[in-house]
């Protein structure tokens, strides 16, 4: 029986008519790539699921007592709430003693009081009279993935990244039956994206997910939904099987239709010599032939057409001398000198907080640094695609916008054209020109704004994030566009498929201050430093095995666990004694022989996760007993 089976829905806003008689079933275990160009319906087909939005029409039946976690593309929090409340919002029994034992063990960092003590050994007993403590070792693990390790800073001090991962762990740690999530690589940096890759392909959780990302549909969906002209397409299959199979109908479509006009062509010719339906054969002929004339021709999308002129750029596009820059938290820069040259397309990587958005801005004289210089050539016309559309103002309306760009543009050709015209071009009609931007679906906007940026002829082009909300059609026509532009280009993107195709070369910033360059992909790149991390993880292992322990000496011998170290021994114990007996069990399975191929690929790649945390955790535990 399916989880979810959908009957005939249809929804709109005003006038518009999003979607409708859209009909599906999703069966447990599916993982379901849903897609579609702007304006389609993708998020509020996910908010109708998840049961924020009602449809207008249709029935959803949902298996009973199934469970939904959902993580909208726009985060929504209480700006007065800490990050441990936020993630074990669920009101279940363990998630409530996890929650109280983890705020236990951070306040007890700043203070070990013995209302704290008294406090932590009663939610301990609490947890193992639970269960619970192999609940409590995933969502450390998660948390300790994500890199979030203040439990008590409140909600509207992160960044953007950090909220999407505070939220996306949430997600995660309800271990609910159906996972719906609206753009969850959005602001994620590249390690957790790799990380959530790996967590929904292993898992047995459902997945029913509208993603840009387009290496990570490909290795996580196991089937595609596509919304299309108001109704919805099945493809069972991942993302390159959609686009192979698409292609195909799109062609048989095209054949169709030239057969039918060659067809049609001979009838007509026919009927314009008068035939008389004097006999059944020929009656029937000029039926066919009325028939013909109501074929429904196929029509491809209208896609987006960036044909926009590139201003000359002179012999200076960017120079940096010495550029030094630091915050309290982070050193952005050390003493950084680069000559960036005309046609350089420039990818600029890094994790969450590691200045990258700092450096487009340096970069385009939007900040300042703390000392050093960035010269900025005379010719230079930088346009700026920023991660949050900024200069979009809902109240305005859409042609009023585009014309603070440009009354007009030069197209590629020398051609000039009207602003109108190229809102046209851009897959806003006429119609839409006077609606006000609050209106526009996020992706409609991002569409707009990149518009904007475009209308003013740059000749750098510096993309923040460019991929948030465009839709794959749209980031295949602005790659296709960017590889032609005559400029120099900029572009920071936590999208693999976008980065590949469009830059040549990377900037890669680890917080050190030293600004990393690497010559090639994207891939190639992430390639080489999994090559790398290994071998220093083998030598490290090495060393491990070569160094000799130190001998105890008498000060050492009489020193004591205090109690937070005893309670941690406690811990370590019940979690090393649980990952061994996991681990025996497995072996179990091998040894049998038993098993399918699918379930020993689960089993294996579990097994290695086992074997990394149980290498984690035994260090200190050790060292723990030597102290004890």
């Amino acid at each position: 029986m399916p989880i979810i089976s959908a009957t005939a829905l249809a929804k709109g806003f005003g006038e518009k008519t999003v979607f409708s008689d859209v009909s599906f079933g999703m069966d447990r275990g599916e993982k379901i790539a849903l897609i579609g160009i702007n304006g389609t319906g993708k998020s509020t087909l996910l908010r109708i699921l998840a049961g924020r939005e009602k449809q207008d029409s249709g029935n959803i039946i949902f298996e009973r007592g199934l469970s939904i976690s959902y993580l909208p593309q726009n985060i929504q929090y209480d700006p007065a709430s800490t990050v441990i409340e936020h993630i074990f919002s669920r009101a279940t029994p363990e998630a409530k003693a996890i929650r109280r034992y983890e705020a236990c063990l951070e306040a007890m960092q700043h203070s070990e009081t013995p209302a704290l003590q008294h406090e932590l050994g009663e939610v301990m007993d609490s947890i193992e009279s639970l269960n619970a403590w192999d609940y409590e070792r995933r969502i450390r693990a998660v948390l300790d993935t994500f890199g979030i390790d203040n439990l008590l800073q409140p909600m509207s001090e992160l960044s953007g990244g950090m909220r999407k991962k505070v939220a996306l762990a949430e997600v995660i740690i309800s271990e609910a039956d159906l996972l719906i999530l609206d753009e969850p690589t959005n602001h994620l940096d590249i390690a957790t994206i790799l990380w959530l890759e790996d967590y929904l392909m292993r898992s047995v959780q459902s997945v029913f997910v509208v993603s840009h990302d387009r290496y990570f549909l490909d290795a996580v969906a196991s089937g595609v939904f596509e919304l299309w002209r108001g109704g919805l397409y099945r493809y069972d299959g991942n993302y390159d099987y959609y686009l192979e199979k698409k292609s195909e109908f799109e062609n048989d479509r095209v054949r169709e239709d030239e057969r039918v006009a060659s067809v049609l062509r001979r009838e007509l010719e026919w009927l314009k010599r008068g035939p008389k339906a004097r006999s059944t054969k020929q009656k029937a002929r000029i039926d066919r032939a009325e028939a013909l004339k109501e074929h429904q021709w196929y029509e491809a999308d209208a896609v987006v057409d960036i044909s926009l002129a590139t201003s000359r750029q002179g012999g200076k596009v960017i120079d940096c001398h010495k550029v030094d820059k630091a915050f309290p938290e982070a050193t952005i820069m050390n003493g950084f000198s680069y000559r960036f040259a005309k046609g350089e397309r420039i990818g600029i990587i890094g994790g969450n907080g590691s200045g990258k958005t700092t450096l487009l801005n340096l970069l385009s004289g939007r900040l300042s640094p703390d000392s050093g210089r960035v010269d900025i050539g005379e010719t230079t016309r930088i346009g700026f695609f920023d991660q949050t559309s900024m200069h979009l103002r809902d109240d305005m309306r859409i042609l009023e916008f585009i014309r603070e760009s440009g009354e007009s543009a030069v197209l590629d050709d020398g051609e000039r054209v009207t602003a109108s015209d190229m809102l046209g071009r851009f897959l806003f009609p006429s119609s839409m020109h006077y609606s006000r931007i609050a209106e526009l679906s996020g992706g409609e906007k991002r569409r707009l704004y990149l518009l904007s940026v475009l209308m003013r002829t740059p000749n750098v082009l510096m993309f923040d994030e460019p991929t948030n909300d465009l839709d794959i059609k749209t980031l295949s026509i602005l790659e296709d566009y960017l590889l032609t532009f005559k400029g120099t280009v900029f572009l920071v993107s936590h999208d693999r498929c976008f980065m590949d195709h469009v830059v040549n070369d990377l900037f890669i910033l680890d917080g050190s201050g030293i600004v990393k360059r690497f010559t090639g992909s994207y891939t190639e790149y992430l390639v080489q430093k999994r090559e790398q991390d290994a071998l220093q993880e083998r030598e490290g292992r090495d060393r491990s095995k070569r160094v000799k322990a130190p001998e105890k000496t008498p000060e050492a011998e009489r020193k004591k666990l205090t109690w937070k170290e005893t309670q941690r021994l406690k811990e370590l114990e019940a979690l090393v004694g649980l990952l061994e007996n996991e681990k025996r069990g497995i072996n179990d399975i091998f040894t049998a022989g038993t098993a399918d191929p699918k379930t020993i690929a689960e089993y294996s790649a579990r097994y290695k996760v086992i074997e990394k945390e149980l290498n984690d955790l035994i260090p200190e535990w050790e060292a723990l007993v030597a102290l004890g």
